[in-house]
Order: structure tokens, then C-alpha cells, then sequence
């Protein structure tokens, strides 16, 4: 009976364990997850409170007259398209960063904050974040 508890405690910290590290692996990973180009998927909103973001290569996407696009580089730089006033579109580049503490992704233009955001999963196939 015995041996049997322990075995139990050893395999809870076992499976307990793991958990922690699989996190902490996540965490180190997820700023260059982001490294990528990436198009809103507007459709898959309608089920959260959040914008969902997939790779631009996903899948295609059934006809829209806007979609907005981030194509985030590795060294710190992104371009992301513009929806003008009067409905043209246009790409704008910029700089990128997250905070990977507070999950925080911050786009500027210039030392302005153009969008910043609390990502809420990321990882090959899905960005999201709170809208």
C-alpha cells in the first residue's frame, strides 16, 4: 500500500512537472511565432470577443472586399495594410515588438502607436488577440 502512494506522488509530480516546463518553452518560442505574414479571418470572430489571425498561405479565404494583413519580419520591422477612408487599400510599414511578460504586442509607425494588444494564442496556424 505502501509503495503504491508513492508511486502515485511520483507520478503526480511527474505529470505536474512536465506541465511547467511545456509552458516555459511555449513562453521562450512565442516572439518568433509571430515572424510570418498574417491575415484576418474575420469569419472565425463572430464565435470570440477576439480578431483571429492565420498564416496568409492557410487556406483560402472566400472572397472579401477588405482583409487586414501584418507580415511581421525578424528583425523588428512589419508592413500591414491600410483600409483609407475612402475604401482604397494600402500597405504601411512600421516596427514591431511583444512584451512577452504581459503577452502585449505593440505596432508603431514612426514612435506612434498605431495598435497595441493583448495576444491572447499564438502559435502556427493562429494569431488572436482581444479586439
Amino acid at each position: 500500500m505502501k509503495t503504491a502512494g508513492n508511486t502515485l506522488l511520483l507520478l503526480m509530480l511527474l505529470i505536474f512537472g512536465s506541465c511547467d516546463k511545456e509552458e516555459s518553452q511555449n513562453d521562450e518560442l512565442i516572439s518568433s511565432d509571430f515572424v510570418k505574414c498574417w491575415i484576418h479571418s474575420f469569419e472565425e470572430d463572430m464565435a470570440r470577443d477576439q480578431d483571429i489571425f492565420r498564416p496568409c498561405d492557410y487556406t483560402e479565404f472566400p472572397s472579401s472586399r477588405y482583409r487586414q494583413i501584418y507580415n511581421f519580419m525578424a528583425d523588428g520591422t512589419c508592413t500591414y495594410s491600410v483600409l483609407a477612408p475612402n475604401d482604397g487599400h494600402f500597405t504601411d510599414s512600421g516596427n514591431w515588438e511583444f512584451e512577452e511578460t504581459e503577452q502585449k504586442l505593440t505596432i508603431t509607425k514612426d514612435g506612434e502607436i498605431i495598435r497595441i494588444t493583448e495576444v491572447t494564442e499564438l502559435d502556427d496556424t493562429i494569431m488572436s488577440f482581444w479586439k
